[in-house]
């Protein structure tokens, strides 16, 4: 490191905070389990960065689960509507039927370039 320690500027600098990136002296850094510290505030704030992000990864979880049960609901619920209409078109009303059948020919019949 070509840096120099900020406490003591005529000492080179050996090791650098984990939360701030200071350059410190071997006086001046103190060793945490998380990795090495210039102070209890810089630990305090990398502790609760560290909660901080994992309870922003447990909320995206969470909503991830969320939106997928909410997209099969969505899948089953058109799946099933379109079984209904499969399984009972015979047995809807004949105007009902035969008003969307006049309109399905006509759709068919625009994309043949054949109107009736």
């Amino acid at each position: 490191m070509s840096s120099h320690c900020l406490n003591h500027p005529g000492i080179a600098a050996t090791k650098r905070c984990v939360s701030c990136l200071k350059p410190l002296c071997n006086n001046c850094h103190q060793l945490y389990a998380e990795g090495i510290f210039c102070s209890d505030q810089c630990h305090e704030l990398a502790l609760k960065a560290a909660e901080n992000a994992a309870v922003l990864a447990a909320d995206e979880k969470a909503l991830r689960e969320r939106r997928q049960k909410m997209l099969a609901y969505k899948m089953i619920a058109w799946v099933a509507m379109i079984a209904f209409l499969f399984v009972g078109w015979d047995y809807f009303p004949a105007t009902l039927t035969e008003n969307v059948e006049n309109l399905w020919d006509q759709i068919v019949a625009a994309f043949k370039g054949t109107v009736k």
